[in-house]
């Protein structure tokens, strides 16, 4: 698979979210690994804390408040 690197690191963040014994996992709508399945995350905004970014991932790809 070919990848394309930025120039510099991308700080990410990805969301664990557990009910019971359930995961709660995201079908991915677009490349890279589209159609597959993976936890709720993504990139973190300039100056947001990484208790914030998990928080807007989650919500952003599923609907969902969570407590971090």
């Amino acid at each position: 698979m070919a990848r394309e690197y930025p120039a510099a690191p991308v700080a990410a963040v990805g969301g664990v979210v557990l009910e019971g014994d359930a995961v709660l996992l995201v079908k991915r709508a677009f490349p890279p690994r589209q159609g597959e399945w993976s936890l709720p995350g993504g990139q973190l905004e300039l100056g947001e804390s990484l208790t914030e970014g998990v928080a807007r991932e989650v919500f952003e790809e599923t609907g969902l408040r969570v407590d971090v």
